[in-house]
């Protein structure tokens, strides 16, 4: 999928690895703040998650700086909100859903 140039890349593989991780911590985040029933869940998973968004533009901005961007590249490297539901364990997602902001910013991505 990656130039193995790109692999290569110590710039390229910092923007991307943090990306990962900040994906994993938006999880993690759903996981546990749902599962307590923390009133403030919402605005948290909708802060972890708009982190992972800065860290996706940069990793896009870089592979098009790079020539590297294609249509397919953009699809497979960016996630939206609906992967991460789909990543949560199912007593979690039906927390997710219980919450009305969460669902319907669940929805605008189906």
């Amino acid at each position: 999928m990656y130039n193995d140039n790109l692999l290569q890349n110590p710039a390229f593989m910092a923007i991307k690895n943090a990306k990962v991780e900040q994906f994993d911590r938006v999880k993690e985040t759903a996981i546990e703040l749902l599962t307590l029933r923390s009133p403030m869940a919402d605005l948290v998973i909708i802060c972890e998650f708009e982190k992972y968004k800065v860290l996706a533009k940069n990793e896009e901005k870089y592979l098009v700086r790079k020539g590297q961007m294609g249509v397919l590249q953009f699809l497979f490297t960016y996630k939206n909100i609906s992967d991460v539901w789909w990543q949560l364990p199912t007593h979690v997602r039906e927390l997710w859903d219980a919450e009305p902001s969460l669902l319907i910013w669940r929805k605008q991505y189906r």
